[in-house]
């Protein structure tokens, strides 16, 4: 994206094309800002991170996808007349890399953020099985029993 920053500036062309495409920092604001909390070891359900994940994914979509990425690949092909062979061969690459970069990103963010919340329940009643240990209850203990003797080495002739 510097490359083509530096080139529109250099040739005073798709100056604009090139701004819309900075517009994803402003979703980095969030991210960076989450990365931030997790490092400061701010829970999950805390409310607010819950806002800056939602604020996180939002900014995401419309920042990320429908503001910058799309508007720069419907410039890219409607404008290609304008551009010159360099420039469309560096966007080129560039609009694709984004475009998984993007996707991959931003399925991590849901999976962490969104999909999380649903296996919650199932892991608060896990975790709280260290709980029961330290108010005097006894740990439970289970036992798994293999019926399946050939898996043993045993081999039972009737």
């Amino acid at each position: 994206m510097l490359c083509c920053l530096a080139y529109s500036i250099a040739n005073c062309q798709f100056i604009g094309h090139t701004v819309v495409g900075l517009v994803v920092e402003v979703n980095s604001v969030f991210l960076h800002l989450r990365k931030l909390m997790q490092i400061m070891h701010v829970g999950f359900q805390h409310p607010l991170y819950r806002v800056v994940c939602l604020m996180n994914l939002v900014s995401f979509v419309v920042c990320r996808f429908a503001f910058s990425l799309i508007l720069i690949s419907h410039g890219l092909f409607v404008y290609r007349y304008r551009m010159s062979a360099f420039y469309f061969s560096i966007l080129v690459p560039t609009v694709v890399i984004m475009w998984i970069i993007n996707i991959v990103l931003f399925w991590r963010l849901f999976t962490n953020d969104v999909l999380r919340q649903q296996q919650q329940p199932a892991q608060q009643r896990t975790n709280n099985d260290h709980m029961l240990k330290g108010m005097g209850a006894e740990p439970v203990t289970t036992a798994v029993v293999n019926n399946n003797h050939a898996a043993a080495g045993h081999n039972k002739t009737d």
